[in-house]
């Protein structure tokens, strides 16, 4: 049998499946389930995390509802892990019953995905932005310019895949859905700026470290 090209390989019910049969074992495939599944699990976790995370400290803020920020008796934010959860299957349980399991995680990373990128994107270019104005002393052409700007040329590549599907279906756009939440938390920040300015520049103060912290954000004992 001939090799199968690229197009064969991603037809491929299972493409990691057809690589471990073919050059491996057929024998081996449990080891390259087993790790999907510890991959996929930690991905979840590890993502599941960061938006409790950043949902808790968005409301210690006050810019988004304070509740978000009510933790337990045992000091967990239970009100924000109780939304992500809700909103989770909210999502995951319609489309995994309408598509599977497998095409549902897919098209929600893809979403999130999206997400990603824009925000290590937009990063890059705020570190060129930031060390060519705000903190120009301490500017380094390979450090503040070289590696942000080869960053953002790396992260177009994914960007144009998540924008660009093969297929355009009511599900494949839901990474444009992820890019409308976008612009509204954009728009949010901007109406928070101007109405607020002192919870707007108090933004991200919760992730500094405590010795970076004003000691007004300090937590109190």
């Amino acid at each position: 049998m001939g090799r199968p090209g690229i197009p064969g390989l991603i037809a491929q019910p299972s493409p990691l499946g057809y690589l471990t049969s073919r050059y491996w074992s057929p024998s081996a495939l449990w080891v390259i389930d087993l790790v999907i599944a510890l991959a996929s699990l930690g991905f979840v976790i590890t993502a599941s995390n960061a938006a409790i995370r950043v949902l808790f400290a968005m409301g210690r803020e006050q810019a988004l509802p304070t509740p978000l920020a009510r933790l337990s008796g045992r000091h967990t934010p239970v009100v924000a892990i109780g939304f992500i959860a809700t909103l989770t299957l909210a999502l995951g349980l319609p489309l995994t019953y309408a598509l599977g399991g497998a095409s549902t995680a897919g098209y929600l990373l893809a979403a999130g995905g999206l997400a990603v990128v824009l925000v290590y994107l937009t990063g890059n270019l705020a570190v060129i932005r930031a060390f060519r104005t705000e903190f120009r002393d301490e500017f380094n052409p390979w450090r503040h310019l070289i590696i942000p700007a080869a960053a953002v040329v790396i992260f177009l590549f994914p960007l144009w895949g998540i924008l660009h599907p093969p297929d355009y279906t009511l599900v494949n756009l839901l990474p444009f859905a992820a890019l409308g939440w976008l612009c509204v938390g954009a728009i949010a920040a901007i109406v928070l700026r101007a109405r607020r300015p002192d919870r707007f520049n108090a933004l991200g103060q919760v992730f500094m470290t405590s010795e970076a912290q004003p000691a007004r954000t300090r937590p109190g004992p």
